[in-house]
């Protein structure tokens, strides 16, 4: 039910809650004129319903005037009492909104000091629980002991293993035997300072309080007793060895000391382990490295193979191609002079020792004697395979000599030679030629440059004639390869 219709109900005693929100709603909501408008209402109904009556005698309209008077009386009561009704309700309205708005505020308040209060007494029973053997062994034997952990056993044992140390874990009960740890072990200045160092030692009570954390390693044989629990370098933590009864100092001391060895041997062989596999993984690593190396390598030579292989290739096919641009300039040669026309007679040395030697007109160009020069091989093959068909050779004396070859075109060439072996052909193509050492030694460079004998100057191959150079009537150039491939 909504508080506004309830509210109205109260006020007004009207029982029909879907008349009161039919009244509500006509007054747009507005609780205080919806409650002023049915007070109205009922009220003039009172008023209406009262009134003289037909037939009555006229002594009797006193009567009627008087209890007109007393309604009009109640009335007003009723419009008073009505006020204060809407007065109060429009109060404990505003009262119902702010206690929406306040009341949580203060429920969060009341719930915050109420978690500090938990927890401060959580600690300080917590508190009081941890320092309970400590507390205890103060008050029965003194404050001279050696230092017992204050905290759970579970952090007792992760502490041991942070800190690498043996957990003692002491289980106390009330009997002679405790006594005299507690009397004559646990004050000892050589005891205190031995577990202080190498140690953690957690004390329990055995009445008060379980060793749930321990209790599948744990084996309880007599009470009171000092366990010796290993909980580093091990998976699973492990019982050394049980101190009971009444042992003396160096006893406990030697017993503690063996357990401490054996987790030291524990640790060695842990780290022996972690070097071994530190030590294989370097090999391995080292091994991997060496080869990628290798293969590196491998892959190199392998590009390398195939880079000389390539470039062996392709200079076969420019040999290739030079010989056959050479082959079909032969047709260029011999080359033609006229009667009138100077003649110098140029020699070449070939880069190994061989000389070749050919006339031409100073007319020529320096890029005729490149394109002889270049094509004296075919040239020379081309002359003997004809000479050898039509020859006819005479030979004089060993001083100066010289021969001469005629042939059907009349055609006349000379070459000289300084070991008085001199021989002339003279072919249908009217061209000469004389070799030093025969053809079959001559070897043209595929590329190559020309240098005059006398002024070592280098001669380019271009179109420049050879009057414009001081070619006449003979000289001798020097053949300079530039080939690196030609002896290959």
């Amino acid at each position: 039910m909504d508080e506004s219709v309830r509210l109205f109900m109260e006020v007004t005693k009207v029982t029909n809650e879907k008349e009161a929100k039919e009244i509500i709603k006509t007054c747009q909501g507005n609780l205080e004129e919806a409650i002023s408008t049915y007070l109205s209402k009922v009220d003039f109904q009172n008023l209406d319903e009262v009134s003289t009556p037909m037939g009555f005698p006229e002594d009797s309209q006193g009567s009627v005037r008087q209890r007109r008077a007393q309604e009009e009386g109640c009335k007003d009561n009723i419009c008073e009492r009505s006020g204060e009704k809407i007065e109060r309700t429009n109060f404990l309205y505003i009262l119902n909104h702010i206690g929406r708005i306040i009341c949580p505020f203060f429920k969060n308040i009341c719930n915050i000091i109420t978690t500090c209060f938990k927890l401060l007494s959580t600690y300080i029973l917590s508190s009081d629980k941890e320092n309970t053997f400590t507390m205890y062994y103060e008050n029965m034997y003194g404050e001279k002991h050696v230092n017992f952990f204050k905290g759970t056993l579970s952090e007792a044992i992760n502490k041991s293993k942070k800190e690498e140390k043996l957990l003692l874990v002491y289980l106390h009960i009330e009997n002679n035997e405790s006594s005299y740890f507690c009397n004559s072990v646990f004050n000892n200045e050589d005891i205190k300072l031995f577990f202080d160092e190498n140690c953690i030692l957690y004390a329990q009570d055995i009445s008060t309080g379980d060793i749930k954390e321990l209790s599948d390693i744990m084996n309880v044989f007599i009470l009171p007793q000092i366990s010796i629990i290993l909980t580093c370098y091990v998976k699973e933590y492990k019982e050394l060895s049980i101190i009971y009864g009444t042992p003396d100092i160096s006893h406990i001391i030697n017993c503690v000391t063996h357990c401490i060895e054996q987790m030291q041997m524990k640790k060695e062989n842990i780290n022996n382990l972690k070097n071994k596999n530190y030590n294989d993984r370097l090999i391995r690593e080292e091994q991997d490295r060496e080869y990628q190396e290798a293969l590196r390598k491998d892959k190199l030579k392998e590009e390398e193979k195939k880079k000389k292989e390539n470039e062996k290739f392709n200079k076969l096919e420019l040999k290739k191609d030079i010989k056959k641009k050479r082959q079909e300039k032969i047709n260029k040669f011999p080359l033609p002079i006229k009667e009138n026309e100077q003649v110098t007679k140029i020699c070449i040395r070939l880069p190994n020792g061989i000389k070749i030697q050919n006339n031409f007109s100073v007319n020529h160009t320096l890029e005729d004697v490149y394109d002889w020069a270049e094509c004296y091989e075919f040239l020379a093959d081309r002359n003997s395979s004809t000479s050898n068909t039509n020859r006819n050779s005479s030979s004089n004396n060993n001083n100066n000599s010289n021969s001469s070859c005629n042939n059907n075109n009349n055609s006349n060439s000379s070459c000289n030679n300084n070991n008085n072996s001199n021989s002339s052909c003279n072919n249908n193509n009217n061209s000469s030629c004389n070799t030093i050492g025969g053809n079959n030694n001559v070897s043209i460079p595929y590329k190559f440059e020309l240098i005059c004998g006398h002024t070592k100057s280098v001669l380019q191959k271009t179109k420049n004639k050879i009057k414009e150079y001081d070619l006449y009537p003979n000289a001798v150039l020097n053949m300079k390869s530039k080939d690196s491939s030609d002896e290959e």
